[in-house]
């Protein structure tokens, strides 16, 4: 089945309005199996908009249409469907929140289906239409990935689990992780595929299904009883930050130091002046902020990070020191970025998080 999305309005090509019917209707056909064949989006202009149509149709068997069908001059998606889809069936789409209704049409072996422009209002509608287009079950599973490139993902997958089987793999990149989707019609495939994903990124996985790295962090955390202090130097509150994405996270985050001056690290922590020498950043000063962090606090465990989102030294730019703490043991981990400051002050925070994880599970071994 070929999908295709056809948006209209002077505002969506003007830069007035964002278009974010094409984020909504593509994830409804990502997750009906199917694929968008083609996006296009034309002026006010009925004749533009005839052209379009035409373009379209010869090419998909669905047609999702938004926009133009308001009351005012503008609105001609009527109009278009008057001159080029005469005699097609038709059911309507309440409109749970606007006046403007969407439409089901159906002519031959094509199938198009107008929606109201704002997101708003067709939301609702891309909701239902979703239970009447899914003809067949999807099983699909996500995973979040942490210091592992997605080049490097696809290497692997292609080396371990061969070429055949890179048809049920996506991944998707965001600035501190990776996430990796599995999808194939069938169960059994599905759950074996996912064995292997498993073992094979066993150290980099991070999250699974809908759960996040801060939410598995949290839930960690909640389930031990431990509460946590965190020391943020180089991420300006960023793990923290992170972490508030979290319902009740209160629960297990004493809070953020965030210091950055030597006299905040003293005033703060009490940390003592000939540890403050330098740029306060390395290993051992990261070690000293974290036990500062769990005395101060009183928390049963606490996480610190320093380092350089950037740094006219090429040495310096991206180096990034974390160290964590509790009763019994501490770890340290040093890494390197090599992105522009906004970047690497995201994946600095991120990696933390994942450090952080790991750290609790060596608990348990």
């Amino acid at each position: 089945m070929r999908f295709g999305l056809l948006t209209i309005g002077d505002e969506l090509l003007n830069g007035k309005v964002l278009d974010r019917n094409k984020l909504h209707i593509g994830r409804l056909v990502d997750s009906l199996g199917g694929q968008l064949h083609l996006q296009l989006s034309t002026p006010d202009d009925l004749e533009r908009m005839e052209e379009a149509f035409h373009f379209a149709m010869k090419r998909c068997d669905i047609l999702f249409m938004t926009g133009g069908l308001g009351g005012t001059h503008d609105d001609l998606s009527f109009a278009l469907v008057e001159r080029v889809f005469q005699g097609a069936q038709k059911e309507e789409i309440e409109n749970q929140v606007g006046i403007a209704s969407g439409w089901i049409l159906k002519k031959e072996q094509k199938t198009l289906i107008l929606l109201p422009g704002p997101p708003r209002e067709n939301l609702p509608m891309i909701r239902q239409l979703h239970d009447q287009l899914q003809t067949e079950v999807i099983h699909e599973r996500f995973y979040i990935l942490v210091g592992i490139g997605e080049v490097q993902m696809e290497t692997k997958l292609r080396e371990h689990l061969g070429e055949e089987r890179t048809m049920y793999f996506a991944t998707y990149v965001a600035d501190g992780y990776t996430t990796l989707r599995v999808r194939t019609k069938d169960r059994k495939l599905c759950e074996q595929i996912c064995e292997e994903v498993e073992t094979l990124f066993q150290k980099e996985i991070y999250a699974t299904g809908d759960e996040t790295i801060p939410l598995r962090l949290f839930s960690m955390l909640k389930d031990r009883g431990l509460t946590l202090a965190l020391v943020e130097s180089a991420s300006c509150g960023g793990i923290a930050s992170l972490l508030s994405e979290v319902s009740g996270v209160s629960e297990v985050l004493y809070g953020s130091y965030v210091v950055y001056s030597p006299q905040a690290k003293q005033q703060m922590l009490d940390m003592a002046p000939e540890l403050l020498i330098d740029d306060c950043v390395g290993e051992e000063i990261t070690r000293e902020l974290a036990r500062a962090a769990k005395r101060k606090s009183g928390s049963s465990l606490a996480l610190a990070l320093t380092g350089y989102s950037e740094h006219p030294d090429p040495q310096k730019h991206g180096q990034v020191f974390v160290s964590m703490c509790s009763n019994e043991r501490e770890e340290c981990l040093h890494f390197r970025l090599r992105q522009n400051r906004e970047a690497n002050l995201v994946r600095m925070c991120y990696r933390a998080l994942a450090f952080a994880i790991d750290f609790l599970l060596n608990e348990e071994e």
